[in-house]
């Protein structure tokens, strides 16, 4: 009787085996990156609907409207695009000319909170300059914001979130 007397593999077996990892690695990294890129969209369509029902709820318990401003994205030659690449959240409009103006920020809470999108690769699209609410807590304009990542396809509704300001609602869909 034959008794292998192998203790180890064969350089020949390992590059099989790393091959195969390779392989496996290879094809999840790419389903990772989408899985991310929706995570971060869901993300950035969450916290804006938030910050949207918290302006419109502030307005109403105030004496004064409050708004949210959209920031253009700006390309490396200083040209606006019509995408935005943040928003800045909460302001208080106290002299009623519909304009932020520094030292108008509500009492006991900082000027400004500056949301950025750059970071998580969403651009917002179909959003107003700046957006206002006033006293009885209704926008100053109705619109559609547009949420989308490198991996969506609008027209397919793939990967793309769309926030909806009505008179009275803002709805997600």
């Amino acid at each position: 009787m034959l008794v292998s007397q192998s203790k180890g593999m064969t350089l020949t077996e390992m590059m099989v085996v790393l091959g195969i990892i390779a392989t496996l690695l290879g094809i999840g990294s790419v389903g990772l990156k989408a899985l991310k890129a929706n995570y971060d969209l869901v993300n950035a369509t969450n916290q804006l609907y938030a910050d949207l029902e918290w302006v419109r709820q502030q307005s109403m318990g105030g004496s004064h409207q409050f708004g949210i401003q959209f920031r253009p994205w700006y390309d490396d030659n200083g040209v606006a695009h019509n995408t935005a690449d943040g928003y800045n959240v909460i302001f208080e409009d106290k002299n009623g000319n519909g304009v932020y103006d520094p030292g108008q920020a509500p009492p006991n809470r900082e000027e400004i909170r500056t949301v950025d999108l750059r970071g998580k690769n969403v651009t917002l699209t179909g959003f107003p300059n700046t957006l206002w609410y006033t006293r009885r807590g209704t926008p100053t304009q109705l619109f559609t914001i547009t949420l989308t990542t490198p991996y969506s396809n609008p027209t397919q509704n793939i990967n793309t979130k769309r926030i909806t300001v009505s008179m009275f609602k803002i709805r997600i869909q």
